[in-house]
């Protein structure tokens, strides 16, 4: 009888990151967003928004990773003002999700 250590460490890997890193991942995404309230996502939304459009509207001419930049900038500097702390991966992500709606709202002629 041989036995094939490919399928075997294949086998223990798939359960571990089904059984053990998922989860995880999920528990730290769900306490992360637990820890702003609704009023602050809804303040990060707004001016997340705003910077995507005033991107659209006054940096037409410019290319996307400069608008999305200039977006980081206003909205980093707008939160910290607020007293309101998002990591840049966040805020990352924040801006790439409301720029999906923007560009959906306005039939897909967005470039940001």
């Amino acid at each position: 009888m041989n036995i094939d250590w490919t399928e075997v460490i294949i086998g223990i890997c798939t359960i571990l990151i089904t059984g053990v890193l998922v989860p995880l991942i999920r528990t730290i995404w769900t306490q992360k967003k637990n820890e702003l309230t609704a009023d602050q996502q809804a303040i990060i939304q707004y001016w997340t928004e705003i910077g995507v459009r005033w991107a659209k509207q006054w940096l037409s001419s410019e290319p996307g990773t400069k608008k999305k930049a200039e977006v980081m900038v206003y909205v980093s500097d707008k939160l910290t003002e607020l007293g309101i702390e998002v990591s840049a991966a966040d805020l990352d992500k924040i801006i790439e999700a409301i720029y999906e709606s923007v560009k959906k709202e306005v039939g897909g002629n967005v470039n940001i």
